[in-house]
């Protein structure tokens, strides 16, 4: 009896150690089930035939940043592949009107993994990562209620904005993006320093975080362009991020009274309305943008709310048409959006326009949408000005600027840039300056 006792004990024993020590399980063995394999050769291959305006280049943190997105981060990179039908589309319509390199999209990728809520340690927010000052610098606006560092639009303007001014300090679009990164000042004291104006060729005098910085860009790049081959499958982002409305609000309104009326979850308008602090869109003169589902928005406005709204015209991107040209067609059906799903929804009484629909308190959202879109005035834009960015140097006045632009008034600039006569900018300081093109 106590024989056969040691030998199962002994059996069992040997069993534990073969299963810890001995069998090579994937949640020991340092990688993913999925683990997907390419050689050095193979992806050598696919990075330096990348083209664009940014030198493409492999070496071995451009291994490592790639890696982690095929196989340590599986899960991560298939939620941000989604992300990429949500806001690429926006991004490159803007890029393509500025004439500016479709890939500087993927700075985006890098800076926030297009999670518009990011705050990094060093407190930059939003989708591009703006620090406080920066942002300003570029006319985001940030106050105790308001910071448009979370906003889609104006952010995606002042990063381009800003990325136009570095391309015109460097004239190269990979110092620029690394510019973005570590400030201009790094970037012109690495070029000081080691008499060359290539990325790579000063990429060892700069901080360790912007020497991987144009690695993890190119990284970026070959995930979206090649995600199919390491069997990574976009995951499909809610429908109301694509099916939305926007409106310009111009009295004090809250995210709770919002949801009340329309039966919204909190988190979706939070989700969609990200630079308001605190839950609420403070009064104001000029329109502060206001994102709601389409039917959400449809029954706010008809909930006597409409005084306080002006629609405004959606925007003319076809998501689904963006999806089947950039995404692989086995895949394609994963991620188009249904924008023909249920039209109805409960009706909020108002005093504004008779409610199609019976006693069953049920509503017709195609015929409420078309009556709502009557008063849907056109967006109003202004005309988008041009600018460039000149950093004032030691010696240097805004006269002196001033001479440098034959479009540009010593009174244009002071009044551009919130100065006075009396009190000039210390060196250094980003001047923003109109240009007639």
């Amino acid at each position: 009896m106590i024989v056969s006792k040691l030998k199962n004990r002994s059996f069992y024993l040997l069993l534990i150690f073969l299963v810890f020590f001995k069998l090579p399980l994937s949640a020991n063995s340092g990688k993913p089930s999925s683990y997907s394999k390419i050689s050095d050769s193979d992806l050598k291959i696919k990075i330096t035939n990348m083209s664009g305006f940014v030198d493409y280049r492999y070496n071995e943190m451009v291994k490592n940043a790639v890696d982690s997105y095929i196989n340590e981060q599986r899960k991560n990179s298939e939620e941000l592949l989604g992300r990429t039908a949500i806001y690429f589309p926006l991004f490159e319509q803007k890029i393509r009107e500025r004439n500016m390199p479709e890939e500087i999209k993927y700075i985006s990728v890098i800076e926030s993994s297009l999670q518009i809520n990011s705050v990094s340690r060093k407190g930059a927010a939003g989708l591009w990562q703006f620090m406080r000052q920066t942002a300003t610098a570029f006319g985001l606006s940030i106050n105790k209620n308001l910071d448009e560092r979370y906003t889609v639009n104006e952010a995606t303007d002042a990063a381009l904005d800003y990325l136009t001014y570095l391309y015109g300090e460097f004239g190269d679009w990979t110092l620029a993006i690394a510019a973005y990164n570590c400030g201009p000042g790094t970037v012109n004291r690495a070029i000081a320093n080691t008499g060359k104006k290539d990325y790579w060729a000063i990429q060892s005098s700069l901080p360790m975080e912007t020497r991987k910085y144009i690695p993890k860009f190119i990284a970026a790049k070959y995930l979206y362009k090649y995600h199919y081959d390491h069997q990574l499958t976009p995951a499909k982002p809610e429908l109301y991020y694509f099916e939305n409305q926007e409106a310009l609000v111009y009295q004090h309104l809250s995210f709770q009274e919002i949801s009340r009326i329309t039966g919204t979850h909190m988190d979706i308008i939070k989700n969609l309305n990200r630079s308001y602090l605190k839950n609420f869109i403070p009064g104001n003169t000029k329109g502060f943008k206001l994102v709601l589902p389409r039917q959400a928005m449809y029954m706010l406005f008809n909930s006597g709310a409409n005084a306080n709204l002006q629609l405004m015209q959606p925007n003319s991107i076809d998501y689904n048409h963006y999806i089947r040209m950039n995404f692989h067609p086995a895949v394609v059906g994963l991620l188009l959006n249904d924008f023909q799903e249920k039209k109805e929804f409960t009706a909020v009484p108002t005093k504004q326009f008779e409610i199609p629909g019976d006693r069953g308190n049920k509503v017709d959202f195609a015929s409420l949408g078309k009556q709502a879109e009557l008063s849907i005035k056109p967006k109003q834009y202004p005309r988008r000005e041009s600018y460039v960015y000149y950093r004032l140097k030691a010696g240097e006045t805004l006269r002196d600027v001033a001479r440098r632009y034959p479009d540009a008034s010593l009174e244009s600039i002071v009044k551009l840039n919130n100065y006075s006569f009396k009190n000039q900018p210390s060196p250094g300081t980003l001047i923003k300056i109109y240009v007639n093109n």
